[in-house]
This record gives structure tokens, C-alpha cells and sequence, in this order.
């Protein structure tokens, strides 16, 4: 799907003179992930590639004209140039009606975002986290996660009218079917939506949104962010014995190297009701026996 192996022509010295290029570039390939998804649903023929490519291709050479405009230094722009892979001018003047505009990427990934696409998927990946979490702390020991039970809590199980209505003050996104096709077209990136969401609440004063990361502090600190909810998410199982991880490290678009989420402590709050529901059933008399997994 995809690898950082790019990189390995240059060396250790000149990628640590230049990590910022490094963490613009890596941030520019997410961008191009969350608006042409790895788990698409185009058919028969896709172009999702393609069109990632032109994206990433558009990003990083709208920051070499930003650096041309701020007269940077030669070896800066040199070091942009090749690390972040701009063609040369006359490919340019060759594919010029083939290229992808800033704008119109810009207008589409605000279109996921007004149409609510990343806060459905943040609210499953941090509802199957809590979940993982109560039954880590429950009897079963276990990081237990659904897809089904995720959506089950956050919609409840009465009928969607009333569902609706509760759910208003929280915002109501879709049903269940949206929020299963949500997660499945975004799933292979689920832990750089959950942390773009994160860092949003976290430099809210700002008004950020997934378009406005723009210093390489800022961009470090998401790729750890990120890092942090992709070690949550492959530690959940799922109550399948089929199935014993709910999601794969083939699944979970990597991180490149030296990205490490060491200093990220995210809290997980568990369900209290999930807990106290398990340890009911376990004392009374008529439920001596543990519920054997699915």
C-alpha cells in the first residue's frame, strides 16, 4: 500500500539537515490517502492511485513555490526539490491539463469534512477504544472490540427515530449503514483521521481543520499522535476466534521510521455500564458460568 523507502537514497546526514521536507512530504501522502482512499469503492476500473499521486505531486510543489516566493537559498530549494520530487519545469508545460489544482483538493477535502465523513470515523475509532478498554478492565481481560457493538452504542438500539432524537445534542451523523461504510472506506486510515481530530481539539483556538497543519512541530506531533491511536487499534481483538485481531498491521497505513509515540499518553475512558453489566451477570446465581467468546 504504501512505504517510506523513498528516502533511502539520501543520507542520514542530509535527511536530519532536512527532516522538516521529510515531515511536510509524509504529511502531503496522508492528505492524498484521506481524500483518495486506499479501501475505495470504484468499479470495475479505479484511478485512486493515479489521482494520489497528482495530489501529493500538487502539494509539495505549491510549498516549492511558497519557498521561491520567500527567496529561500539555493541549497534549501535544492533540498525541496529532490526530496519532495518536483519534476522539472517542462514536465509541467507537458501535463498541465492533467495536473490536480490546490483548489479543487482543497474543495473536495472540505467536502469530507462538512459532510461529516471524519467525525463518523473518529467517533468509531475512539467508541471501539473505550470498548477494548471495559473489557480489558472486566472479567475477560481481553481488548474485546466490534464493529457492530461500536455502532450499537453509539446509535443505541431503540428505533432510529428515537435514536435521532437522543442523539441530537452530540450531532447526528448517519445511521448504521453510513457508519459501516464510513469506517470500511476509511479503515486503512482511521488513526491519522482519529489524530487529525485530536490535534484540532488540542490547538482549537486556532480553528485548524485537516488543511491547516503548517509547521513541522505541529505536523511531528500528529505523526506521533497518529502513531499512538495505530498501537491502540492493532491491540484490539475482536470476539471472532476466526478472527483474533480486529484490525491487521497490513490494513493500517505505517508510520516512516523514527516516528515513535513514546511521549503520547492519551487517556481511554472505559464504560463504566459495560463493566458493572459483566460483573452482574458473573454474581448472579442463575450465571455461574463465564461467557465463552463468539
Amino acid at each position: 500500500m504504501i512505504n517510506w523507502n523513498q528516502y533511502k537514497d539520501f543520507s542520514p546526514k542530509f535527511l536530519e539537515n532536512h527532516r522538516d521536507l521529510v515531515l511536510f512530504d509524509v504529511y502531503h501522502h496522508i492528505k492524498a490517502f484521506l481524500l483518495f482512499s486506499p479501501n475505495c469503492s470504484c468499479k470495475p476500473i479505479c484511478f485512486c492511485k493515479e489521482q494520489r499521486e497528482k495530489v501529493i505531486v500538487t502539494l509539495n510543489t505549491d510549498l516549492y513555490n511558497q519557498a521561491l516566493s520567500d527567496e529561500e537559498s539555493p541549497e534549501v530549494l535544492y533540498a525541496i526539490k529532490v526530496i519532495l520530487r518536483i519534476p522539472e519545469d517542462h514536465w509541467f508545460r507537458e501535463n498541465q491539463c492533467d495536473l490536480y489544482p490546490l483548489w479543487l483538493f482543497e474543495q473536495e477535502l472540505h467536502k469530507k469534512e462538512s459532510s461529516h465523513h471524519f467525525k463518523m470515523v473518529d467517533r468509531l475509532v475512539w467508541t471501539l477504544l473505550r470498548l477494548a478498554q471495559s473489557y480489558k478492565l472486566s472479567i475477560f481481560r481481553e481488548s474485546r472490540a466490534s464493529l457492530k457493538e461500536a455502532i450499537e452504542r453509539i446509535l443505541g438500539s431503540a428505533p432510529l427515530k428515537t435514536n435521532v432524537e437522543n442523539l441530537k445534542k452530540n450531532d447526528y451523523f448517519g445511521g448504521e449503514k453510513a457508519y459501516a461504510s464510513r469506517f470500511n472506506e476509511y479503515k486503512s486510515v482511521c488513526h491519522f483521521i482519529a489524530a487529525f481530530i485530536y490535534m484540532e481539539q488540542m490547538i482549537a483556538q486556532r480553528g485548524p481543520s485537516l488543511l491547516t497543519l503548517k509547521n513541522p512541530k505541529e505536523i511531528e506531533q500528529f505523526l506521533s499522535i497518529a502513531h499512538w491511536f495505530r498501537n491502540k487499534l492493532l491491540c484490539l481483538e475482536t470476539p471472532n476466534v476466526k478472527e483474533r485481531h480486529f484490525l491487521s498491521d497490513q490494513i493500517l497505513i505505517p508510520l516512516p521510521d523514527g516516528i515513535t509515540s513514546d511521549a503520547v499518553n492519551i487517556p481511554i475512558e472505559p464504560y463504566q455500564d459495560i463493566i458493572e453489566r459483566i460483573e452482574a451477570q458473573l454474581n448472579d446465581p442463575k450465571n455461574r458460568v463465564i461467557p465463552e467468546r463468539n
